[in-house]
């Protein structure tokens, strides 16, 4: 898209991460009160002193909980690159010590633990080349850190461009390259 390589860049930061079956933690004293009667969505604590974020959100119709330690990357893992190394409770345990006792048993659930470095691309100049357009996943050059801000303009984007291409495609706004350029002037913005 962009005529040139972009490689992936180290960020600093790593994740360990896991699928918890919801039965296991709805049968728990200790982590049921986590999510009874919550509504569904986001559930993110953090330790800012120690630049640690606990990240979970409910997947498989709410039959499993994806449950995500973001850190600062140890130096022994700092050269993986694998997007899933196996990790064991022990690490995820030296990194959510200060946590609340239900975060920390979480990952104990688990049947697997990974662990990821996240990674950023530079940002790429356009998101169109002639009647190629990168949308979604593709078009991110980078993962997000520290906050949902990021997933809040995505959000705002998707639904205003989504509500464009329907306009398009129901004929009420021509040309289909002003939905584009539209678009692409808002992501632009959020720099």
């Amino acid at each position: 898209m962009i005529g040139k390589p972009n490689p992936l860049k180290k960020t600093g930061r790593s994740v360990f991460r896991c699928l918890v079956p919801m039965d296991s933690i709805m049968a728990d004293p200790l982590t049921a009160p986590l999510f009874k009667d919550q509504a569904t969505g986001l559930f993110g604590p953090n330790i800012p002193a120690h630049d640690v974020i606990c990240g979970s959100y409910p997947c498989r119709s709410n039959k499993v909980m994806n449950v995500a330690y973001m850190h600062p990357t140890k130096p022994e893992d700092m050269d993986k690159d694998s997007w899933n190394i196996p990790a064991s409770i022990e690490d995820v345990s030296q990194v959510t010590k200060l946590f609340h006792p239900a975060i920390q048993e979480l990952p104990k659930k688990a049947e697997n633990i990974g662990m990821y470095n996240m990674m950023f691309r530079e940002e790429i100049p356009t998101f169109v080349k002639g009647r190629a357009v990168l949308i979604g996943d593709a078009a991110h050059p980078m993962l997000t850190c520290k906050s949902g801000d990021d997933d809040n303009f995505f959000m705002a984007d998707k639904l205003q461009f989504t509500h464009k291409v329907h306009r398009c495609l129901s004929n009420q706004l021509v040309p289909w390259v002003f939905s584009l350029t539209m678009f692409q002037r808002r992501v632009s913005r959020l720099d």
